[in-house]
């Protein structure tokens, strides 16, 4: 099975989601694994990462469903 993909359906998808929140919300956990490298396993740094990457996602979906109701 092949799927097509509308290139201009999938930019306009991605210059709506802004990137930036994902980036702030990672920032202070990479930040934190990067100067205490060798008293952190990555694994612990990983699921702080993604628990703080779905939470910024729920966050923006709560205020986009907001924003058009």
């Amino acid at each position: 099975m092949h799927i097509q993909f509308n290139r201009t359906a999938i930019k306009k998808l991605f210059s709506e989601i802004p990137v930036h929140p994902f980036f702030l919300a990672a920032y202070p956990i990479v930040s934190l694994l990067a100067f205490n490298i060798k008293e952190i396993y990555m694994r612990d740094a990983f699921k702080s990462i993604l628990i703080a990457l779905l939470s910024t996602a729920i966050v923006l979906g709560g205020l986009r469903m907001l924003k058009y109701c």
